[in-house]
């Protein structure tokens, strides 16, 4: 009765750690997204273009336009993205000798999806721009 209570919990703490550890990833993910959105941002200009005051670009080049906002953004995401990896290492430890393989599919896919975002965002915000000013979309170098 013992050993089947002592297995019945020890599934219980797998799963609960695992459980963690999916939660971890979608963390790990969403902070990489938001460190991304800041960088493409910095490059292309789009968040902030209405915004006054604080939120507006305080400084604006052909080649990138700033504002505070990307700093904060940069710091919540790299932050979020240490911190979730670290717990990541935690539950990998208690997790040894679990199979992860499916969780490590869906991280992949989660990272190949944010960049193929990351890479139309990036491509599409001055082909949206051209279009709306009229030019055509072969008259400039994108």
């Amino acid at each position: 009765m013992r050993e089947a209570y002592s297995v019945g919990a020890k599934a219980t703490q797998v799963q609960e750690t695992l459980t963690g550890y999916r939660l971890s990833l979608v963390a790990t993910l969403a902070c990489l997204a938001l460190a991304l959105l800041a960088m493409v941002d910095f490059r292309r200009g789009f968040l902030f273009t209405g915004a006054t005051d604080f939120g507006r670009y305080v400084l604006s080049t052909p080649s990138f336009r700033f504002s505070p906002w990307h700093l904060l953004m940069l710091g919540i995401g790299l932050a979020g993205f240490v911190s979730s990896l670290r717990r990541l290492q935690r539950c990998e430890a208690e997790l040894r000798g679990e199979k992860l393989e499916g969780v490590t599919r869906w991280l992949a896919a989660g990272l190949f999806g944010l960049l193929v975002v990351d890479l139309f965002t990036y491509r599409g915000v001055p082909t949206v721009r051209a279009a709306l000013a009229g030019i055509a979309a072969g008259a400039l170098f994108l």
